[in-house]
């Protein structure tokens, strides 16, 4: 059981974190600043303050992580810090975090953005790509790719790209 301490730190990253997702929303490239920046006639080159805070991000779980697993005795993570729980939380925060980049996603879709998806598409390698594609049925196995560029087209047009 936590502490009232150890919530509210706990409380404070998350706010953190959650304001620094916000900024990050607010400065990538093909959103709505950027657009209004280069409308404007200004550099719209928001990939310094991308990286920034990606870093920051970065930095805040690191020190989220050390706040509560890095002594032992309870934390919000559990008991101790044996290897075996430190490889837990981790795979935890893994899991923790891919679901709220899927609640994230899920809200941008909602309101028609879809650039998030194609920004994560695009670091993924092509043969992770080809591999999520059904081998039976899949447009591209049964020449069937025309029957899908509308919709494509259609989810781009929304997301602007």
């Amino acid at each position: 059981m936590a502490t009232e301490q150890e919530k509210a730190v706990q409380n404070t990253f998350d706010k953190t974190m959650d304001q620094i997702n916000r900024f990050q929303k607010v400065f990538r490239e093909e959103g709505l600043l950027a657009k209004a920046v280069a409308d404007m006639g200004g550099n719209a080159d928001f990939s310094a303050i991308q990286d920034a805070m990606s870093n920051l991000y970065d930095t805040l779980e690191d020190a989220h992580y050390d706040a509560f697993s890095g002594r032992s005795g309870a934390s919000m993570h559990g008991e101790g810090n044996t290897m075996e729980n430190t490889e837990e939380v981790k795979e935890a925060k893994t899991q923790e975090l891919m679901d709220e980049v899927i609640v994230q996603i899920k809200r941008d879709c909602d309101m028609g953005d879809y650039t998030a998806i194609e920004e994560l598409l695009q670091s993924c390698p092509e043969a992770n790509l080809r591999g999520f594609l059904s081998d039976i049925g899949s447009p591209e196995s049964s020449g069937r790719m025309n029957d899908y560029s509308e919709e494509v087209n259609d989810i781009k047009r929304l997301a602007g790209i």
